[in-house]
């Protein structure tokens, strides 16, 4: 059972597909880990419209959620 289910948007769907394979399945892999459980580098934002978290994933990577 999943603590949260993920819900990407059109816009976010383009985005990863002009990304590189390698780095869309690191991106992949990290919303997974944190929809089963929980756990991620994930931080709270503040003055960011339209997301409310941010999750790090590697050295390069942020993904901005709403939560």
């Amino acid at each position: 059972m999943s603590a949260w289910t993920l819900v990407t948007t059109e816009r976010a769907a383009k985005d990863a597909d002009a990304l590189p394979r390698n780095v869309r399945e690191r991106i992949g892999c990290a919303l997974e880990r944190l929809a089963a459980s929980g756990h991620g580098d994930l931080v709270p934002l503040r003055n960011v419209p339209g997301a409310t978290h941010r999750l790090r994933v590697g050295r390069t990577w942020r993904v901005w959620l709403t939560l």
